[in-house]
């Protein structure tokens, strides 16, 4: 059985301390490290100074989210699967099917951007599913793809031709992770599709994924809750059962009341962000 949860962070979050006591719920073990695990990483040393930096995110944002796939190698003994994951989620009590799949094992799973034109070509790893050697095999990616871009700076270029097919981007992790899956041949799950048995939502802002697109209210999906249970619906009338909402973006600062139960000041925050932005509040 999946039991391992690894999140890096090195923030106070009140939300995350909801999601520790909701893991514990349903017997996760999860694991929160900070930079402090990374001293005297010789790898994440290396990684620090090949690293260029192409993004509209600082630096230091940057580099966190590389960070977190070394501190995770060297805390990761055994060879069991393991999922990581950002600190912005809200765990679904239909989660605990997945953890009993055996048939997911060995495989990455990660979720794979959409927007009306197709693949952002960007894989998320919000919650993402790992082995020993799938992220050994990553954090060596990293080093290798790092150190030809000091010859050939092709990332600057790959940098440039994102900007111009979807605007706002970076060379990012999940950047380095779609590479990292198709030029090794890596197993590979996408999360980001509706009708599948894993319910792992993307981001609660984003409706496109790789096979449909999702109902949405006040621009985002819009969500059903029955007692325990979360649904979201595609618009051609799927019903999609969630065991993750991924709270990216400014829906984050409103991930408490979700995990509280306070649902009408998330309706709340839908509803006031839609109408200050103009937007419809339901299609």
């Amino acid at each position: 059985m999946l039991n391992d949860i690894y999140i890096y962070e090195n923030r106070d979050l009140i939300y995350l301390k909801l999601y520790e006591r909701k893991a514990r719920r349903l017997s996760l073990n999860i694991t929160v490290l900070g930079p402090d695990k990374l001293k005297g990483n010789a790898r994440y040393e290396k990684f620090l100074s090949l690293y260029e930096h192409y993004s509209v995110n600082s630096f230091g944002f940057e580099v966190s989210c590389f960070a977190r796939y070394f501190a995770i190698a060297e805390a990761h003994k055994s060879e069991d699967a393991f999922i990581l994951s950002d600190s912005d989620i809200y765990l679904v009590n239909n989660l605990q099917h997945i953890r009993e799949d055996t048939s997911l094992q060995g495989i990455f799973i990660g979720s794979e951007g959409f927007y009306g034109e197709g693949s952002e070509h960007q894989i998320s790893p919000h919650f993402s599913f790992w082995n020993k050697a799938l992220i050994n095999s990553f954090t060596d990616y990293l080093l290798e793809t790092y150190e030809r871009n000091k010859q050939d700076h092709f990332l600057a270029r790959h940098y440039e031709m994102q900007q111009e097919k979807i605007g706002r981007t970076a060379i990012s992790d999940m950047t380095l992770l779609y590479m990292w899956v198709k030029e090794k041949g890596i197993p590979y799950l996408n999360s980001n599709a509706i009708g599948n048995s894993l319910g792992i939502d993307h981001n609660i802002s984003a409706v496109y994924s790789e096979n449909g697109v999702y109902q949405s209210f006040g621009d985002r999906k819009a969500i059903t809750l029955k007692g325990e249970t979360v649904y979201c619906r595609s618009i051609d009338g799927r019903v999609q059962p969630m065991s993750v909402l991924h709270f990216q973006g400014e829906y984050k600062w409103v991930l408490k009341y979700f995990y509280q139960g306070s649902l009408a000041r998330f309706y709340w925050f839908t509803v006031s962000r839609a109408l200050k932005r103009g937007l419809k509040l339901g299609k």
